[in-house]
Parts: structure tokens; sequence; C-alpha cells
């Protein structure tokens, strides 16, 4: 699951006649078991599109999610955050008070 933090978009201010250009997202990938949960954070970088572009108050969360799935491996994300997680709930070491 995608967190998106409130200002979490790097903009240009204009680039060419396009305004208010999203040339960064910062977020957050996201696992829980309901109970637990652990986070990756995530930098995506964004080339300035050539057609295409999209109002910044037009950017729903849908196509923000679409942008950080093309830009990140989602599945090796996945895949240690799940290690995270088990390491969380079943931990391989634990720190015990002393015996005296």
């Amino acid at each position: 699951m995608w967190v998106i933090p409130q200002d979490s978009m790097v903009t240009a201010k204009q680039i060419g006649s396009d305004i208010d250009v999203v040339i960064q997202v910062n977020a957050f990938r996201m696992i829980t078991d309901g109970t637990t949960s652990t986070q990756i954070p995530v930098c995506v970088g964004l080339t300035p599109p050539t057609e295409g572009f999209i109002p910044y108050a037009n950017l729903t969360q849908d196509i923000v999610e679409g942008w950080l799935n093309a830009g990140t491996d989602v599945a090796a994300l996945d895949a240690e955050l799940a290690v995270q997680l088990d390491n969380i709930i079943n931990p391989k070491t634990v720190v015990l008070p002393n015996p005296f």
C-alpha cells in the first residue's frame, strides 16, 4: 500500500507553458497485518512530460500511485516489507534484562 503524505510532491514552478510540474514524489510503501505495520521510504524522480501534462489540481491518488508503481520495483519493496514485518512479529534476537 502506498502512503503519500501531504506536501510530498516536489514541483517546478514552470516548465515551458506547464505550471506546477511534479518532478519528484516522496512516499512510503507500507505493509500491515492489521495489528503491526512497517514501511519503507521511497523517492521517485519524474521526467517532465512532453505531452499529456496533467495540471497539479487535477492529480488524483491513482495517478500519483501509478507514477510510484512505474518508478519502483514494487515486488521487491513488498518482499522486503514482508521480511521486515515477519522480523517484527517473530524477532530473531531480543534484549533481555540482566538476570541479576
